[in-house]
């Protein structure tokens, strides 16, 4: 027998991408996909069950879906990858439905759980070393509720593995994601005209492309990764050279008056990135990914550049087909 999944965030851009992926892939028999919308398209391997895991009894009744397919993985990929405005739900959705998902995984026999996370967790601090390695703090956390929930979950990924050490838990740290069909706060940031920038710095940036992360997803269904593990691009660039490349012009303004003004957007529910995240684009957070290319096996596809090209070229498209 092959490996049978459950794929939560099974309609998000990610989770499509992943359960073709998953399809192509021999060894895998048989694929449980879950989410609220109906998936648009038939796979051979995959049944859709509709589940919103923010439903109080969704822990069980992951746990009955296990049960009856007898499933041996759980990849969790149900996480907003850009800042919304309805915080509330983003917070029941992730933190209280990762509660969910992991309590089903402790009431079963599944024996690995692999979870998508980000780099951002890290946050951007002026203290950060050039390459940040699985063991540094997250900081993320004080920055803004987007990364406060992303660090939450992580911290419920590390409890559950120290408690149930006979299960395999993975925790794939993606930099921020561009690619075609990638919806994430590296494409809304990108695909601008003109692109926000601090007078006076120009930090160096860490991307993926889309098609090499959901490749190290499945790579952690075979490999037995224990913990957290960074997957980006091998090169990095700095900001202002990753806007060229994407086809953006950097527009220089002064720091405290970007924070002032994407405070005064957000507050009123129009800006499209909170104010923490400013200094994303003043301080470095780059992943050191050592653990990617020695346990997990991975040697991405696309450099930076490619990964910004790819990008660049399917928005230009889409604003020639508009």
């Amino acid at each position: 027998m092959g490996r049978r999944v459950l794929v939560t965030g099974s309609e998000t851009f990610f989770g499509r991408a992943l359960l073709l992926a998953l399809e192509a892939d021999e060894t895998v028999e048989r694929v449980v996909a879950l989410d609220f919308k109906a998936p648009g398209r038939d796979l051979e391997k995959a049944v859709w069950h509709r589940l919103d895991l923010v439903h109080p009894r969704s822990g069980e009744l992951l746990a009955e879906l296990i049960e009856k397919y007898a499933l041996d993985t759980l990849v969790h990929t149900a996480f907003l990858a850009r800042p919304v405005h309805k915080g509330g739900w983003a917070h029941e959705l992730e933190a209280i439905g990762t509660r969910h998902v992991l309590s089903a995984a402790e009431a079963t026999g599944v024996g690995k759980v692999v979870l998508r996370s980000t780099t951002l967790t890290y946050g951007a601090t002026a203290n950060h070393p050039n390459f940040l390695p699985e063991s540094a703090p997250l900081d993320g956390q004080g920055q803004s509720a987007f990364l406060a929930d992303k660090v939450e979950v992580e911290r419920q990924a590390s409890r559950f593995a120290q408690a149930h050490p006979e299960k395999v838990v993975t925790v794939l740290r993606f930099a921020p994601l561009l690619g075609p069909s990638a919806d994430t706060i590296a494409t809304l940031y990108f695909q601008r005209a003109l692109c926000p920038t601090l007078l006076g710095y120009d930090p160096l940036v860490q991307l993926l492309h889309e098609e090499d992360a959901v490749e190290a997803t499945r790579l952690a269904l075979h490999r037995d990764v224990r913990g957290p593990v960074n997957i980006g691009a091998p090169e990095v660039l700095a900001l202002s050279q990753a806007i060229r490349l994407a086809g953006a012009r950097a527009l220089p303004l002064p720091g405290p008056w970007v924070r002032s003004f994407s405070q005064t957007l957000w507050a009123v529910q129009w800006g499209a990135f909170p104010p923490g995240l400013v200094d994303f684009l003043k301080y470095l957070c780059v992943g050191d990914l050592k653990r990617m290319h020695d346990e997990l096996g991975l040697s991405p596809k696309y450099g930076i550049r490619d990964a910004i090209l790819s990008f660049a070229g399917s928005t230009r498209l889409g604003r020639a087909a508009a």
